[in-house]
Order: structure tokens, then C-alpha cells, then sequence
């Protein structure tokens, strides 16, 4: 009897101290970001003799309109006694947002919300540099647009679009081995420093053989006494000759002004003036679906009805009277009870950035979904992508649930859905070579010129970027220029959104080209038909 008692006060216990909490909660990379780019909010979730099963995510509001806009999901599941840190991304407009984290169980009850406390902003055009090594006791304080934020190994995160905000990463008193790097962390800096990133290596870290050490194999674009650099697609990784902290004391901060901007990440001073993604919106809106059944039967039933009450009005008053009465129902009875399967027609453009040295391929993709008639859909798209939208006309947030990257979004016959994503993928050596192949018809460019690959180096056709801006959407110099990717191409070409190239140290290949369908499938597990009406791919080329 006692025993049975003893368990009972302590069942009741843990049933009066039971909960779920947000333990910790951190916003940004070190409370660092900056307005239009990607974001990672760190949470951790406590559970104290109580099981959970549902989903976390967050909620992104308008502060004006108080609107939702976009949320984010990943599913949850807690032990009785558990704690689980999480990595959730989240997409940061130039305009006031409210952010809201919730845990919310299969059941579709609410379970615990918090808004966040979002920190400001960095500027646009501020260098943020952020040292990783086990120590801090050598970092400035903040020099006028230069800001240093320090993380330990163990904290970086294992997504790429988590370093969007960084411009400079320094590795310092750190073995480069998978303790410290694991694959998933090797692979996300590596796509970091494809897409704009400068790494700078201290002298200590140069070990024999790491994940960095086939990089730097190759002949550097720049050998000075400070730092030897070498071109990794659209980034920099720099070997520094001697310790970090004694450079830092020889040259001080300004020393990052010189090397950690690359000619992409410079080009951020001008993102406010760029409208090419309102541009995309718009024409992809353009289009309509080939055929649309709603309005068909409206035309058909509209014309019956017509006829009828032509021939009925010379009948009696009765007969007039059904008639009238009767059409409109049989036209509600089909638009309640549709006859036609449910199919999404899909504009797709993508520019695709090929990194030869990784192996990899960043794919930035426009998606235009419409339907025959109004649907609700859940679109699977790669793992690990990140999916925005911009749409302001949309009734629906955009919902992006987990790393299966799976989206829900409401079609209709009247207005095209356009939504953003934004991948990594790998890519096979097979899969690049057909994609070189299919290039051969597009640009080169080196050493600040452009020329047509089929030229073959004729003198005339070598040409400096504020030519091409005008020659590169022109379909006098290639006739398989489509109306549609001549449209693609005045938008960015106009907008100068491959200006960066021509500062760039590396040969670039820059044309059309068809990407393989197993790179980007299209699936819904809803069963519903998803048919590609319009495909048109971008292709940058690293070879």
C-alpha cells in the first residue's frame, strides 16, 4: 500500500510539472542579417513528462495589415522527457514583418505561440565578417560599416542560405576535419563560397589534406603578401601567409575592405533599384492556360440558355417560367460537381549557376501555376529548397513545410500563382557535359569581354559588357532565341544582373539550355496532374 502510494504522488507530480517550452531562441546567424535575404531562427524545444507530435513553424505577418504572408513547418516529435534544437529558414522582405513560433499538434491544436523579438537589420551594403574558432578574444569591436560576429565550430549551421548575410568567413585555430566539419557543414560553406562568399584560411589551418585543400591546388587569381586568393565560382578562398591575430594588429580591420567583397556580393548596393523579380511576376502572369473547361461549359450553357429562352418565349408562360429556372441550376450543378480532372499548368523559368570545381548546381526557379479551375495543391519540390513568394494578390499564405520542401498553394483559372525556390543540387560530371554541349550555341566570357562560342575567337565579336547588355537579348545573333527567352533575357540583361561576371576572374559559359527532368521534378501527392506548358532555363556555367 505504501509503495502504491509513493508512485501515485509521483505519477501525480509529473503530471502537475508537465510542459512544453521554447527553452532558447535565437534569431539570425548571431543576431545578424540582413532585409531580402534568408534567415535561420534557432530554437530549442523542451519536453518534461509529455509527449508531443505535430508541427513547429513560423508565421510571418505584415505589421500594417496585420496579414499573414508565408509560414513555415518541419514536423515535431517529443519524447516524454526530450529536447530537440532546430534550424528553421525564414525569408526577411525590406518591409516591417511580425514573427510568430508555433507548436501546433496533429490534432490542429494550438500548444504554444511566442513572437519573436526581431532584432534590426544590418545595411544592405555592410560587411559582415564572421571569425569561427573555438576562441573569441581577439575580435574588434564594429568598425563604421565592418561588423564581426564569432561563432564556435560546433554552432554553424548546416544550411547554406544561413551565410547569406555573411560576406566574409574566417577560419581560425580549427582542425578542418569532420569532428568540426561534417559533411552537411563542408557542404553548405562550400555552396556559400559558390554563390558570392570570401573564405580566408589562417596559416594554422593548413593542414595537408581537407575539404578545402583541393581548391587550392590550382594556380590563385591574385598572390599578394597579405593573402593568396583562388576563384571558386562566384567566390574567393584566400590562404593567409602568416597567424590571423598578427595581421589583424598589422593591418587592422580595413584589411577585410580589400579581399572579402566579391564582385557578386558588391553588386548588393544596388538590389533596391532592381525590379527583374516584379518584372518575372508579371510576365509569367501573362500567360494562360491553353484551355480553360470553366469557361468553356460558361460559353456552351450560356449559348443553350440562350436558345432556349429565344424558343421558349413563344411557348407559355409556364414553360418560360421552368426554363429560366432550370439552366441555372444544371450550370451551379456543374460547377459544384466538375467533370474534369484536376490538372495545374506550370510556366517555368530557372537560372541555373553550374559549379563545375563542386559539382553542384543553384537553381533559382519561377514557378507560374494555374488551373482549369479553382485547387488546392501541395507541390513537392527538391529537397532543402527555400520557397517564397511574392505575390500580393494571393488569398492563401504561402505554407512551406519541412525539408522535403513541400509548398501549398491555391490555383485558379483567373490569375497565375507565381512562387520563388531556391536549390543546391548535385550534379554528375555526364550531366554537366550535355549541358556544356547544349552551350556551345551561347556566350564566353573572359577577361571582362564576351564573345559568341561560335565565333571561335573572332577579333569583331569580342565584345565589353555595356555591348553585350544590348546584344545579349537580340535575336539577330541567334536564331534559336525563343519570343519568351528573349523576354527573359531583356529583363536581365536590363537590370544588370550578370554584370558581376565581367569582374569576375573566372571563364564564364552563359546561354539556353534544357536542364535534365530528373533535376527539378514537379510532384504533388495530391494526384493531381501537373502538366509543363512552358520551360525556359538560364544556364551559368563554371566549368
Amino acid at each position: 500500500m505504501v509503495i502504491f502510494l509513493f508512485f501515485l504522488i509521483l505519477l501525480v507530480e509529473q503530471l502537475a510539472t508537465a510542459k512544453i517550452e521554447f527553452s532558447e531562441i535565437e534569431f539570425g546567424l548571431k543576431q545578424c542579417y540582413k532585409p531580402n535575404r534568408w534567415a535561420i531562427v534557432e530554437v530549442t524545444v523542451a519536453s518534461q513528462y509529455e509527449s508531443f507530435e505535430g508541427k513547429i513553424g513560423l508565421q510571418v505577418n505584415e505589421v500594417i495589415s496585420g496579414q499573414e504572408d508565408q509560414s513555415y513547418f518541419r514536423p515535431l516529435v517529443l519524447q516524454p522527457v526530450d529536447r530537440r534544437r532546430l534550424l528553421l529558414p525564414v525569408y526577411i522582405p525590406d518591409y516591417s514583418v511580425e514573427i510568430k513560433l508555433r507548436l501546433i499538434s496533429y490534432l490542429g491544436e494550438l500548444r504554444l505561440v511566442k513572437t519573436l523579438d526581431v532584432p534590426v537589420s544590418k545595411p544592405l551594403d555592410s560587411t559582415v565578417v564572421l571569425i569561427v574558432s573555438p576562441i573569441d578574444n581577439y575580435v574588434d569591436k564594429p568598425s563604421g560599416r565592418t561588423v564581426f560576429e564569432f561563432i564556435t565550430p560546433n554552432d554553424l549551421p548546416t544550411y547554406w542560405i544561413a551565410y547569406e548575410s555573411v560576406d566574409l568567413m574566417v577560419l581560425h585555430q580549427i582542425r578542418l576535419n569532420d569532428r568540426y566539419f561534417p559533411p552537411a557543414k563542408q557542404a553548405a560553406i562550400l555552396d556559400w563560397i559558390c554563390r558570392g562568399g570570401t573564405l580566408l584560411l589562417s596559416l594554422d589551418n593548413d593542414q595537408k589534406s581537407h575539404f578545402l585543400s583541393p581548391f587550392i591546388k590550382m594556380k590563385p587569381f591574385l598572390q599578394s603578401s597579405k593573402v593568396d586568393l583562388y576563384a571558386i565560382g562566384h567566390g574567393r578562398l584566400g590562404i593567409l601567409p602568416y597567424d590571423f591575430e598578427d595581421m589583424l594588429i598589422e593591418f587592422g580591420n580595413s584589411f577585410f575592405l580589400d579581399y572579402s567583397i566579391s564582385p557578386r556580393n558588391a553588386e548588393v548596393q544596388y538590389e533596391p533599384f532592381r525590379r527583374h523579380q516584379e518584372q518575372i511576376h508579371q510576365y509569367l502572369k501573362s500567360f494562360k492556360p491553353s484551355s480553360s473547361s470553366l469557361i468553356r461549359y460558361l460559353v456552351i450553357v450560356f449559348s443553350f440558355y440562350c436558345l432556349l429562352i429565344w424558343w421558349g418565349h413563344h411557348q407559355t408562360y409556364q414553360k418560360y417560367l421552368i426554363l429560366s429556372i432550370l439552366i441555372p441550376f444544371l450550370f451551379i450543378l456543374i460547377l459544384v460537381f466538375p467533370f474534369t480532372p484536376d490538372q495545374i499548368s506550370v510556366s517555368h523559368f530557372s537560372i541555373a549557376t553550374v559549379y563545375g570545381q563542386t559539382e553542384r548546381i543553384h537553381l533559382k526557379t519561377y514557378l507560374g501555376l494555374i488551373s482549369k479551375k479553382r485547387t488546392e495543391i501541395r507541390l513537392k519540390l527538391p529537397k532543402h529548397s527555400a520557397i517564397q513568394s511574392q505575390s500580393q494578390e494571393s488569398e492563401t499564405p504561402l505554407i512551406q513545410i519541412g525539408d522535403e520542401s513541400s509548398v501549398q498553394v491555391t490555383c485558379d483559372p483567373w490569375q497565375m500563382q507565381v512562387i520563388e525556390a531556391e536549390v543546391f543540387l548535385d550534379l554528375k560530371k555526364e550531366d554537366q557535359k550535355i549541358l556544356l554541349k547544349d552551350l556551345s550555341a551561347g556566350w564566353r566570357i573572359s577577361d571582362k569581354k564576351a564573345e559568341l562560342i561560335e565565333s571561335r575567337g573572332a577579333a569583331k565579336d569580342v565584345i565589353p559588357y555595356r555591348q553585350f547588355q544590348d546584344e545579349f537579348y537580340r535575336t539577330s545573333i541567334t536564331s534559336k532565341l525563343t519570343d519568351r527567352q528573349v523576354k527573359y533575357a531583356r529583363i536581365i540583361s536590363k537590370q544588370n544582373l550578370i554584370r558581376h561576371l565581367f569582374e569576375e576572374p573566372n571563364t564564364t559559359i552563359i546561354g539556353w539550355a534544357t536542364l535534365p527532368p530528373e533535376l527539378f521534378p514537379l510532384k504533388s501527392p495530391d494526384r493531381i496532374l501537373i502538366e509543363i506548358e512552358r520551360e525556359d532555363n538560364l544556364v551559368i556555367a563554371y566549368p
